[in-house]
């Protein structure tokens, strides 16, 4: 069982494909690597052309496509709701948005509103 946790590179890629080719099992591709079988089955299954088939170019493209999509952190779904509470309960004063269940800095969406307590 491997210890390494970096993302794979197209040379690892070219490697899964090699040995996959020969035949080997996925915990066997994991033990030559140095990497877990289990990392070697996510990268068969999720970096595979639809049609199935695995092509290390094309895993290592989708790979990396994965890793530019820009992610909402899950803190932040709560966040935002909580602030568009606040602002259909009291629209012109200022909504306090909530992180962890407490109220953090005020943040002033019109400048003109009278500002409550």
């Amino acid at each position: 069982m491997g210890k390494n946790y970096n993302q794979l590179d197209i040379d690892e890629r070219y490697e899964i494909y090699r040995l996959h080719e020969a035949g080997k099992s996925r915990g066997e591709i994991g033990r030559l690597m140095g990497r877990s079988g289990s990392t070697i089955g996510r990268e068969l299954r999720r970096n595979s052309l639809p049609k199935g088939g695995y092509k290390p170019t094309s895993a290592d493209r989708i790979a990396l496509s994965r890793l530019r999509r820009v992610r909402v952190p899950a803190r932040a779904i709560p966040l935002a709701q909580g602030a568009q509470r606040a602002l259909d309960r009291r629209p012109t004063l200022v909504a306090r948005p909530v992180i962890s269940g407490k109220p953090a800095t005020r943040l002033l969406l019109n400048p003109m509103a009278p500002i409550g307590r």
